[in-house]
């Protein structure tokens, strides 16, 4: 039984020390998301894996802004996941969790998605 105590306790010291990571990301602190509620969600969690493979550039001058709405011409809104300003330019990543490929480039209006 003691054993079993130790592993929870050291289980539930993790997560306190994930949390308390997470709480102090320019991620958490721009999007105000909880950490569970980024984990369970895939959205969400996909934007913060971006983030997180990409945090080391907030210490070369870089930004990072999250879910950005831009107006359209025909007065509705788009949205940008994640939004990287770097000193050489901006970087815009849209977050999918899809199975397949997405074919496209700067210069199509429309991108072709293929699904298993």
């Amino acid at each position: 039984m003691p054993i079993l105590l130790f592993v929870i306790a050291i289980v539930i010291l993790i997560v306190i020390l994930k949390i308390h990571n997470f709480n102090k990301t320019t991620y958490h602190k721009s999007t105000h998301n909880s950490y569970f509620g980024t984990i369970h969600d895939i959205g969400k969690n996909g934007e913060y894996q971006i983030f997180k493979q990409l945090q080391f550039l907030e210490k070369k001058g870089c930004k990072f802004l999250f879910n950005i709405y831009l107006p359209k011409d025909n007065g509705e809104t788009t949205e940008i996941d994640v939004m990287l300003l770097a000193p050489k330019g901006i970087i815009v990543f849209e977050s999918k969790n899809y199975s397949g490929w997405i074919f496209g480039n700067e210069k199509y209006k429309n991108w072709t998605q293929t699904l298993p």
